[in-house]
């Protein structure tokens, strides 16, 4: 992940380094220890859901989403222990930072999103808000657009269906209000929502919830828009609808 957040903003020479360890002067692999240790520390654990509890094949997939954070600290820890070396300075210091919160948990769905901040003694800190779902049939991560219909392949790629595309600018447009014609206003009108995924999407007790952003240097400008399950009706695929107990309206 560290290397995504790192590429989008054009640091690639830093998302490269896998291999590197705290060698060097002491002083630097003390501190990378230390700070490696404060990140890990400070990490969550993934919530469980309260009933029913996770099966084992859920419990390995929550366990491997913790190590996965787990070492992205590290690697953070190692690149701020890195660039203090080059430095020759001890002022540098970076940041983990990561937070969950469960939008819904039914014994058909367990979804959390989870917001990210890192800086590693780069030139820029990132930051994401991503959304990780789980069918409870299966104890496995679930992708939630098997089951709205919201995107079509156009040729190579794969696109937001026109009307959600449509549907997710106006709630961006309506929070800026009416009279305000900003930056902000004319980057949103422009943008056609290309990325779109399992990763920016998942399911609340009121709505889709979609955590599309844009551009790392546009990034301010959107925000999580949730769109009712009443509106996307017409995008729900029957027998996935069927195959997970899926109810017409909002879930209980």
């Amino acid at each position: 992940m560290l290397a995504n957040f790192f590429g989008r903003l054009g640091l690639a020479a830093l998302a490269g380094h896998n291999g590197i360890r705290c060698l060097g002067l002491l002083l630097i692999g003390a501190f990378c220890s230390l700070t490696a240790l404060a990140f890990e520390r400070s990490i969550p654990r993934f919530p469980a859901p309260r009933q029913p509890p996770p099966d084992a094949q859920m419990r390995k997939a929550m366990a491997s989403i913790d190590q996965h954070h787990k070492r992205e600290a590290r690697q953070c820890a190692q690149e701020v222990a890195l660039i203090q070396r080059q430095e020759k300075t001890s002022r540098l210091d970076g940041t983990y930072s990561l937070r969950y919160q469960v939008v819904l948990d039914n014994p058909r769905i367990f979804a959390v999103t989870s917001a990210l901040e890192v800086y590693c003694a780069g030139a820029y800190p990132a930051f994401a808000e991503n959304a990780i779902t789980f069918d409870r049939s299966t104890g496995q991560k679930y992708d939630p657009l098997k089951l709205y219909a919201l995107t079509q392949r156009s040729g190579d790629s794969v696109q937001v269906v026109p009307e959600v595309r449509q549907m997710i600018r106006a709630e961006w447009l309506a929070r800026r209000g009416p009279g305000v014609d900003d930056d902000c206003k004319q980057i949103l009108k422009a943008d056609e929502l290309r990325f779109f995924d399992a990763d920016t999407v998942t399911f609340t007790p009121t709505g889709l919830l979609i955590l599309y952003t844009g551009p790392h240097a546009v990034q301010a400008c959107y925000e999580p828009v949730t769109l009712s399950y009443a509106s996307l009706k017409k995008f729900l695929r029957p027998e996935e609808a069927s195959r997970l107990g899926w109810p017409a309206g909002r879930p209980r």
